[in-house]
């Protein structure tokens, strides 16, 4: 890979409608070069992403620009409720809020790594992390949550009124759980997924959940029960999956690995890339994918 290519953001122009996309991924310029993990695109002009050594950028037009640092610590997560109004978590408990002029640190219940974070509305947010941690925003500040099962949570995804907690722990089968109401006292097993790794989840509403993971598999919940969808052969293991509506989605993972699900059925797409992709967004005609090296 040339060092230009590393220093790169992938983008799929495309439609958000059912039917064959005339589209194609190709590479973005950005600043930096170290791991990206997490993108979320607020408008066609505006977005956030963050990644290792407190790396933050930020979507001005066609442009992506570098943030002042305010952390160190590697960023996994970034989620905004409005324009006014974004979240992110990382390493050692790292959280930090914008409230529409700057980024500012907030003050951690934990020094565990927060690996995924997600609100049902502003004033109520989820973050999870290593040893199963589970962290409640409530009244303006975080607190400790309930525990789940032992392992480490890597995503949450929160819509209406319930949010999914997926994790993972090598030799140790940890289950895809449910909070309804916000209620992370009373955390409930909704899958076994076996030794598999959830590191992806979008709730779409409660009837229709996708999970994603490593080694690579594909969950659906259909609102009655789970099912393994298994579209292809082998997948490379997988690290985020995005819903912008309930007949089309992104999964994207290691090797270059993006799944575009369209027409009731998942398809591999051509990908200029072989570096691992660690998280997608989108908004209005875009798909937005983002990885290592500044990818």
């Amino acid at each position: 890979m040339t060092r230009k290519s590393k220093y790169l953001l992938l983008l799929f122009l495309g439609i958000f409608s059912t039917g064959t996309l005339n589209a194609q991924w190709f590479a973005m310029e950005v600043p930096v070069s170290s791991n990206l993990n997490s993108v979320c695109i607020l408008s066609e002009n505006s977005g956030w992403i963050v990644g290792d050594n407190g790396t933050m950028l930020y979507k001005v037009e066609e442009k992506w620009l570098e943030y002042p640092k305010i952390s160190d610590a590697d960023l996994y997560a970034v989620v905004f409720n409005n324009k006014s109004d974004g979240w992110v978590v990382g390493q050692g408990g790292t959280i930090l809020h914008y409230d529409g002029r700057k980024w500012e640190k907030v003050v951690s219940p934990t020094e565990e790594t927060l690996y995924s974070v997600s609100f049902i509305n502003p004033a109520r947010g989820i973050a999870v992390g290593n040893r199963n941690t589970i962290l409640l925003f409530e009244n303006g500040y975080w607190s400790k949550g309930g525990k789940g099962p032992m392992g480490n949570l890597y995503a949450v995804s929160s819509k209406g009124d319930v949010s999914m907690i997926g994790g993972g722990l090598e030799n140790r089968s940890v289950p895809l759980m449910s909070i309804h109401n916000n209620a992370v006292n009373t955390i409930s097993k909704s899958l076994d997924p076996g030794y598999v790794f959830i590191k992806g989840l979008t709730v779409i509403d409660r009837k229709n959940v996708w999970a994603v993971g490593m080694p690579g598999s594909i969950f659906h919940f259909d609102g009655y029960n789970w099912e393994k969808i298994e579209p292809f052969k082998r997948i490379p293991s997988l690290n985020s999956v995005y819903f912008p509506n309930e007949l089309e989605g992104i999964a994207v993972g290691y090797d270059g690995t993006i799944l575009k699900f369209d027409e009731n059925r998942w398809q591999r797409e051509n990908v200029p890339t072989e570096v691992t992709l660690n998280g997608v967004s989108a908004s209005e005609d875009n798909y937005y994918a983002v990885g290592d090296n500044g990818t």
